[in-house]
Parts: structure tokens; sequence; C-alpha cells
């Protein structure tokens, strides 16, 4: 049986990463000050807007049918939505600060980083 991706379901995902190192201290808004949305996208499993005043996060229901694998894509953005905050006018996607990001957040989550 497939997981039921919902709003709700990435929102507490989300708190529950947020409420984790590295996470804690990256100063993240609270779940309530994010929109989440779900997706069908065969091709994206996620992406993250967090430019404006409300960060948007978005997970594909196509692509996600466990909850790890749920909990590995919204680290990732997580990433995203940090790295957006705390240097907005470095846009490299996945340049050498996300990289850096993404193997703390690994680390500390036993993520495949390769995946990640």
């Amino acid at each position: 049986m497939a997981l039921h991706l919902t709003p709700e379901l990435l929102e507490r995902s989300y708190d529950l990463l947020r409420a984790t190192p590295p996470f804690k201290r990256w100063r993240l808004p609270p779940g309530d000050e994010v929109e989440f949305h779900v997706t069908r996208s065969p091709a994206r499993a996620g992406d993250c807007e967090g430019y404006g005043d409300i960060p948007v996060v978005r997970l594909s229901a196509a692509l996600h049918a466990t909850l790890p694998a749920v909990l590995m894509t919204m680290a990732h953005e997580m990433c995203h939505l940090y790295l957006a905050r705390a240097h907005p006018d470095d846009r490299a996607h996945h340049g050498w600060r996300f990289r850096r990001a993404a193997k703390l957040v690994c680390r500390h989550h036993t993520f495949d980083e390769k995946a990640f």
C-alpha cells in the first residue's frame, strides 16, 4: 500500500525534521508558516521556493510511496530553504554551499548522499 501524501503529512514531516540536527540550528520557519503542496509530477521529486515571504515546498505523490522517501526529499528541500534564507544572493542550485549542508544532513540522518 502506497503512502497517501497530503499537505498535512508534509507539514508534520517538515516539523519533525526541523526539531532535529542540523535543522534545529538553522532557524527555519515553523511548518505553519510554510505552504505545502502535493504534486503528481513523474519527473520532479520536490522543489522549494524559499525566497518570498511565505516559503513553498512541493513534493510529488507519484515519486513518494514511503515515509523514508518523503523524509529524505523534505530534508533536501529544507536545505534549499535554509540556503535561500541564509544566502539569498547565491542562486547556485546544488553548489558548494548546498553540498556542504547536504553532507551534514546526510551524516545526521543516515541518508545516502548520492541519492540525496
